[in-house]
């Protein structure tokens, strides 16, 4: 799962993602906008679906509210 602040592609890419490592049982989290092997990526796993969930909702950035409806250029900036 690739969560985004949008509604329209190309979707926003700026918020933690859950990747299965299993199937269906167990799940990582990663932030795909650190670059790769920076030690900031990877934020947990293996952990159940739910736990994952409650990962990614911990490590929303402060200010994102809903999706949305628009593409990334209408976003913006969290920072």
């Amino acid at each position: 799962m690739i969560p985004s602040r949008c509604t329209r592609f190309p979707w926003s890419q700026d918020l933690p993602s859950i990747f299965p490592t299993d199937g269906e049982r167990h799940f990582r989290v990663r932030r795909l906008y650190e670059p790769h092997g920076s030690r900031r990526e990877q934020i947990g796993g293996p952990v159940t679906a739910d736990e994952a969930v409650e990962l990614v909702a911990s490590h929303l950035p402060p200010g994102c509210g809903p999706a949305l409806d628009g593409t990334p250029d209408d976003l913006k900036s969290l920072s």
